[in-house]
């Protein structure tokens, strides 16, 4: 599961895609997409609307589109065209988690039953998170992030979708939420 080769930055800008987007870009561009005002997006992240539109500029400038439909539209079908990352299973003898797809990822991802998580969670629950060593950052699915915020040490490594591989978390691994700073899988 833990691939610890060597992080290259370069292979990739942040979360994979060809655009060199800040952390701000990254989390307004799903909202975009999603069809939300650049007014309903700053109040979700208490930021300005002109705030929202300076991001949105510097996004539409990156991908060379010229209003939010067409940088939504392209940012889709780019997406489309990733590698997807595997599926989730509560299947702790699922074959597709000893199976590595084309950029690093899983063919399957553990998670915590849909009961386990009715528990309550340990920890608050967290999308994005940085790596130390590229400096960029990854966000998970709700699924992973649950499963986190329910069992922060269920996981021993994570992935770096810069790096295309997994790292080490813990105590002494690789990975900060960026929320607060603390290390991924305490």
């Amino acid at each position: 599961m833990s691939d610890h080769g060597n992080c290259h930055p370069s292979r990739r800008h942040s979360n994979g895609t060809p655009y060199n987007l800040s952390p701000a870009e990254m989390k307004v561009i799903p909202l975009i997409v999603e069809g939300l005002t650049s007014r309903q997006i700053g109040r979700i992240f208490n930021y300005s609307e002109s705030t929202i539109k300076f991001h949105l500029r510097g996004i539409m400038s990156q991908m060379g589109t010229r209003n939010r439909t067409e940088t939504a539209v392209k940012w889709v079908r780019e997406q489309e065209n990733r590698v997807k990352m595997g599926r989730i299973t509560v299947n702790r003898d699922d074959p597709g988690l000893k199976i590595t797809l084309p950029g690093g990822q899983q063919s399957a991802y553990l998670v915590l039953s849909p009961d386990e998580i009715k528990k309550g969670f340990q920890r608050p629950l967290r999308f994005n998170y940085q790596h130390l060593r590229c400096k960029r950052y990854t966000s998970m699915s709700k699924e992973i992030a649950e499963t986190y915020a329910r069992d922060p040490k269920f996981y021993g490594s994570t992935f770096c979708y810069t790096c295309g591989a997994h790292f080490p978390v813990g105590e002494s691994g690789e990975f900060i939420w960026e929320e607060d700073g603390t290390k991924v899988g305490t």
